[in-house]
């Protein structure tokens, strides 16, 4: 009697397991790409509403170094999702082109410059934005510098990247 119990069980696990392989197997991966893509959207939109970007040059004044003060500014801060303490920084300053060229000649001194891609923020400037939607994988390209002259405590390292064919500057900065 006890063997009857048990083979319906092993019979049901079975069925059961088979069913999941099945479904998982047959299971549509474009489907599963835009459903992945949309929770990456909704995570993305929930973050914007609660951390949206800024615009304020002064606030921004009070957090870093600006070595040259930009025409536009706007930047976000974003707490380290495993350490709170490692924060970073983003903001994106836009220079007319004589204080472009100061700046540029600045940050050279910093270090080696290298050819960059970054990925365009949805809350970047339009003209970013377009730019990066017109390369075909998101990307803005540009030069990145050491940042040594943006760096103020909490900051303590990072990088700024002139994007390329702009006076749009990128900043990067992460709490030590």
């Amino acid at each position: 009697m006890s063997q009857t119990p048990k083979s319906f069980q092993q019979i049901t696990l079975f069925i059961i397991f088979l069913n999941l392989f099945l479904n998982l197997s047959c299971s549509n991966p474009e489907t599963a790409n835009a459903n992945l893509n949309r929770n990456a959207e909704k995570v993305r939109a929930e973050t914007e509403k609660s951390n949206p970007a800024r615009d304020n040059l002064e606030e921004l004044l009070d957090r870093i170094q600006l070595p040259e003060l930009p025409d536009e500014v706007v930047w976000r801060e974003e707490s380290g999702e495993a350490n709170a303490a490692r924060n970073k920084m983003i903001a994106v300053l836009k220079y007319n082109n004589e204080a472009a060229a100061r700046l540029t000649a600045l940050v050279e001194k910093n270090r080696q410059p290298e050819q960059v891609e970054i990925g365009a923020e949805s809350w970047f400037p339009e003209e970013l934005t377009a730019q990066a939607q017109m390369s075909g994988n998101e990307m803005l390209k540009g030069t990145a510098y050491g940042a040594n002259q943006f760096l103020n405590i909490p900051y303590g390292s990072g990088r700024i990247t002139r994007v390329e064919n702009t006076n749009y500057f990128v900043l990067e900065l992460t709490a030590q």
